[in-house]
């Protein structure tokens, strides 16, 4: 935000920066299948080569999920998207809120 904010305030132009964190999509657990079936053998059981070279991938996204389905909850859970959708809204056209100049 810095950058952009230092580029375009010399034609009057104001920014803010939202950064959301998590909020839950279900992407965590597309992804974990996604991750697991490009790990695993033809016979579903996880590649001895994978396993050897990075660990075990069920392991390792059994010791994230907590962490990430916390943060998840921090920001609202199922809400968290309107929570971010509704504040950007806010910020835009609240009348309190700095407001965009035209450049001269």
């Amino acid at each position: 935000q810095d950058c952009v904010r230092q580029e375009v305030y010399r034609f009057g132009i104001y920014c803010s920066l939202v950064e959301p964190g998590f909020f839950a999509t279900g992407m965590l657990h597309r992804s974990a299948d996604l991750g697991k079936s490009s790990c695993t053998t033809t016979a579903g059981a996880e590649d001895p080569v994978v396993v050897a070279a990075y660990g075990s991938y069920t392991e390792k996204m059994n010791r994230i999920e907590g962490s990430v389905i916390a943060a998840e909850k921090l920001n609202g859970g199922e809400d968290g998207c309107a929570w971010v959708t509704n504040s950007v809204l806010d910020a835009l056209t609240n009348a309190w809120s700095p407001r965009p100049k035209s450049p001269a």
